[in-house]
């Protein structure tokens, strides 16, 4: 009405519009440069709280090494996350070499916080880790980790061959060192089974294999790694009874110097171990010398 009535000319109401336009996309890429920087912020704050954190000694610079496993025993060990959560108090226990443990407890109850504190990756509030009659700090976590073979629930697998899937802990493994390892894991004839064998590729996570098949190969790289303590974090948890079975007798014909931990909410998956321990049972258990032909069963 305005360039009707002569207020103002056509040129100046085109020249408003445009830079009406020029307002708002400012405006708007300002609005999503804000969001930019607001997420950027989130992220740097985790990446600068890395960076804060302490240095951990590794190799040689502190502590010393472990030479060959003997025993690993917890001895009035309490945990908690903070002053308010309290994931366990004043357990005991003792692993020696050789054993098939079976480490029991709902779900919550400390199985997979244990295995960190046997690892080093949490340490106790009170008490001690002792590994081969020393305390676990009198190592250096280079070689404490080392010890320590983990066959997770959920493996993880690259999409790439099956011989490079097994090779990652060690480049310099040879194909014999590999396929031996299969053998020991009984996924050798499942893999010979396959059109192009060793060289298969999997999908991204192994989604081309069953469970059961993924589990055996993370056992074989568990092996593989030369770890005298394999521990199978829920490993049968998502497997059918067939696949569970093969896992039981997987595990029964493991190597005598191999030491197993097998974390599990029930007892259907421990039939290949020598004793189990249930958690919630833990509080004032006396360790016994280990006998393998009379072995006590706590759960």
């Amino acid at each position: 009405m305005q360039v009707i009535d002569g207020a103002i000319t056509p040129g100046t109401l085109v020249a408003f519009l445009l830079y009406s336009q020029f307002i708002s996309q400012s405006v708007s890429a300002l609005a999503g440069s804000y969001t930019s920087v607001k997420q950027a912020q989130g992220a740097s704050e985790r990446v600068f709280e890395l960076l804060d954190k302490p240095k951990e000694y590794l190799g040689s610079e502190k502590g010393e090494s472990i030479h060959d496993f003997e025993s690993l025993e917890f001895k009035n060990v309490s945990f908690r996350h903070n002053e308010s959560q309290e994931v366990f108090s004043n357990i005991s226990f003792k692993i020696f070499k050789g054993e098939k443990v079976a480490l029991i407890g709902p779900s919550g109850s400390g199985k997979t916080t244990l295995i960190r504190l046997m690892q080093g990756l949490f340490s106790p509030n009170e008490g001690d880790v002792v590994i081969n009659g020393k305390t676990a700090e009198s190592f250096n976590d280079c070689a404490r980790r080392a010890l320590f073979a983990t066959v997770p629930q959920n493996v993880s697998l690259f999409r790439a061959s099956i011989i490079d899937n097994l090779r990652l802990e060690n480049e310099k493994l040879t194909d014999d060192e590999i396929i031996d390892a299969c053998k020991l894991s009984n996924c050798h004839e499942f893999i010979r089974s396959l059109e192009n064998g060793y060289q298969t590729i999997v999908g991204e996570n192994g989604d081309t294999l069953s469970g059961g098949q993924k589990q055996r190969l993370a056992i074989a790289r568990a092996l593989l790694r030369g770890a005298p303590v394999i521990v199978l974090d829920e490993a049968t948890s998502n497997l059918d009874n067939d696949n569970a079975l093969r896992i039981t007798e997987l595990i029964e014909s493991l190597p005598a110097d191999k030491t197993v931990v097998i974390i599990s909410h029930t007892c259907k998956s421990v039939d290949a171990c020598d004793r189990s321990i249930n958690i919630s049972d833990l509080k004032g258990y006396q360790p016994e010398p280990y006998n393998s032909e009379k072995l006590p069963m706590l759960a």
